[in-house]
């Protein structure tokens, strides 16, 4: 076929791409303005699909095998250089259908040097290893056959790289695990204690749930154990077994921490009424004063009452949302507006995010009262 060219000087790069055939190796070139040709000699740095809505792209790419096409997807940083070798090279389409992961170390590892990489693909795949710096043993390709194959994974490709490194082998702590997935690698580089432990398989298996992120909870939890004086809080967690026990283990701490902190930090002018601003209706009623503020706390498990001084001072106001789930509403008092409130937050038990039937409940309860105040400005 002829060559696929792909006209983005107009965008700001300074030259055109143009790119060859699949039987002809796909060869890539800039088309420089003066007309010179430079071969590219390595990868782009993006994924190919940023240059399908060009014309000529569906030809140029349906004449590429589609599994091998699909394969690279999954890289898309290193998509047309892992296509290029494959193109090129039977050992690279190898790669590609036994551990494509490798192929797209290789292409991490020499993004710009099609000479090098076109070296490491013809070699054995564990010599491919030690040459990138990596543990070249067979329990380290075995760890590979387990890395999910997807693209989200492969935004933490350097991540599992690191676990490769030949001195440290921290791969070896995913021995027990069926699968390595993404939730597992970004958990063992923030959390390296939870590898291999219950409560890591769990967290692992369950991945982020709605609402929260994992994370931030566990961060969360060790602050907690910290602050209430745990000699080792990371030890404990070792030892959870799973995650239903940690939330249990996190609400025991955070009533502890509540019990410690109200009466040695509790705010001036906690007497007093709150000022009333939105009328209350079945669904939505208004915080009125600093103890139902407390207990708005303590039951959801969130932060609500350090805003007593910005309420008591009519800055601000709290309400408890009732259906259709349980939430707390923060209003921010914005006096350079001509409806002086916005809605600040909307925040479930232990900070969880509202449904989007929760958010639409809010804003037209929001808005009815915007309405009526515009109406009846006091």
């Amino acid at each position: 076929m002829t060559a696929f060219v792909v006209p983005i000087a107009n965008l700001g790069f300074g030259y055109d791409l143009e790119f060859n055939g699949w039987d002809k190796g796909l060869d890539g070139f800039r088309l420089l303005n003066d007309g010179k040709r430079e071969r590219l000699e390595g990868g782009l740095g993006f994924g190919l699909n940023m240059l399908l809505s060009f014309e000529g792209s569906y030809d140029w790419k349906s004449q590429i095998p589609k599994p091998i096409y699909d394969a690279t997807s999954k890289y898309p940083e290193y998509q047309y250089q892992m296509l290029w070798l494959a193109s090129n090279y039977t050992q690279a389409r190898d790669l590609l259908s036994s551990r494509p992961m490798l192929l797209a170390l290789i292409c991490m590892n020499h993004s710009v040097d099609n000479a090098l990489a076109s070296e490491l693909v013809q070699m054995g795949q564990r010599e491919i290893l030690k040459r990138l710096g990596l543990d070249g043993s067979k329990a380290c390709l075995r760890f590979l056959d387990k890395v999910e194959r997807s693209e989200r994974l492969s935004t933490a490709l350097r991540l599992v790289r690191s676990l490769l490194c030949r001195n440290e082998r921290r791969y070896q702590r995913f021995n027990h695990y069926q699968e390595i997935s993404y939730s597992s690698v970004i958990l063992d580089h923030t959390f390296p204690f939870l590898t291999g432990t219950r409560l890591g398989f769990a967290l692992a298996n369950e991945g982020t749930r709605r609402g929260y992120s994992m994370s931030s909870y566990i961060s969360d939890t060790l602050r907690l154990g910290e602050h209430i004086g745990i000699a080792d809080p990371i030890s404990v967690l070792e030892r959870i077994p799973s995650i239903e026990a940690l939330r249990e283990l996190h609400d025991r701490w955070s009533d502890r921490r509540m019990e410690m902190q109200f009466p040695l930090q509790k705010p001036k002018d906690t007497d007093k009424p709150y000022p009333r601003l939105f009328e209350s209706t079945d669904g939505i009623n208004q915080i009125l004063n600093y103890e139902q503020l407390s207990e708005e706390a303590k039951v959801q498990r969130h932060c609500i009452s350090i805003y007593h001084n910005r309420i008591v001072n009519g800055h601000y106001s709290a309400y408890r949302l009732l259906s259709p789930e349980r939430m707390t509403i923060g209003i921010r008092h914005v006096s350079s507006k001509r409806f002086p409130y916005e809605i600040d937050q909307i925040a479930g038990k232990r900070n969880a995010l509202p449904s989007e039937e929760s958010r639409r409940v809010v804003q037209l309860w929001f808005e009815k009262n915007r309405s009526a105040y515009l109406n009846n400005p006091q």
